[in-house]
């Protein structure tokens, strides 16, 4: 049933399922599959029916109540889900995902500061965990307090060396700053081994090539950046790195996606076409 939810076959597990609890009353391990894969396929307040037996204070507990927050969240039922998760974390205070899920909840109602609080007095308790520095480094940086958000992400890499997206985040940070390249790219170069498809890392390849002045090099990844992942920064990225090479109609084409995907930086980018001049090359 795993394998075919991961698949995106939803009706093919439905139908799985379906000849599963039909033979009497499903386990909890089959309640929350059930649920998920409902959940999955928008079936919320069926979701939630199905998850309801499930006992709390048992082993799929803090899962089951996971999974109940996102499907809340996905309903917009946000005050049902904020109260929902203050009572999770204060059923489960040492359960970093919870935290994690009530952080979520409380950034996206403007309660940033409140967030912070709930990811640090998890940190107390867990000084290492590495959902709860790899969250409270994302806050920080949405806030713009970037050296403290730095700062997190390196305890977070020194705690857990393989993990991937704080490895991105220190090598890329490193890369826009200008600084210590050569470590930078081999904190993105050690994200990379373990994903190598994820379109993210390969731009930070990109990038940290083009700051060390490798443009070749830089083009070629930022291609196989642009081929899995349609996001402005990145077509930003393409268009300087065509630029610095004279591809002219190619750093057209990266500025112009950038700006279909109302890039944040669009009056910089909007200057970057205006300085190319002349015609396709």
């Amino acid at each position: 049933v795993h394998f075919l939810i991961d698949q995106g076959l939803f009706d093919h597990a439905a139908t799985l399922l379906e000849s599963i609890t039909s033979q009497g009353e499903p386990s909890p391990e089959v309640r929350l599959t059930w649920g998920f894969l409902e959940a999955k396929r928008r079936n919320h307040a069926h979701a939630l029916e199905i998850l309801a037996p499930i006992p709390e204070d048992g082993p799929l507990g803090v899962r089951t109540v996971s999974l109940r927050l996102l499907i809340l969240q996905d309903m917009g039922k946000m005050d049902e889900a904020e109260a929902q998760a203050r009572e999770a974390v204060r059923r489960f205070p040492q359960e970093p995902s919870l935290r994690v899920i009530l952080a979520d909840i409380l950034e996206d109602a403007q309660k940033g500061d409140e967030a912070e609080g709930v990811l640090r007095r998890g940190l107390e308790q867990a000084p290492d965990s590495s959902q709860l520095l790899y969250r409270l480094g994302m806050l920080l940086e949405e806030h713009g307090r970037k050296a403290e958000a730095m700062e997190t992400m390196e305890r977070l890499i020194a705690a857990h060396p393989d993990h991937a997206d704080g490895l991105n985040y220190v090598g890329y940070t490193l890369a826009e700053e200008g600084r210590d390249l050569e470590r930078a790219e081999r904190l993105i170069r050690s994200a990379l081994a373990q994903e190598p498809n994820n379109g993210y890392f390969l731009d930070s390849l990109a990038w940290v090539l083009f700051r060390q002045g490798r443009f070749k090099l830089a083009w070629v990844e930022i291609q196989r950046a642009v081929a899995v992942v349609d996001d402005p920064i990145i077509w930003e990225h393409y268009g300087d790195i065509a630029a610095q090479l004279g591809l002219k109609s190619q750093a057209r084409r990266g500025y112009s996606q950038a700006l279909r995907l109302q890039s944040k930086n669009a009056e910089a980018v909007h200057a970057k076409l205006r300085a190319l001049g002349g015609g396709p090359r």
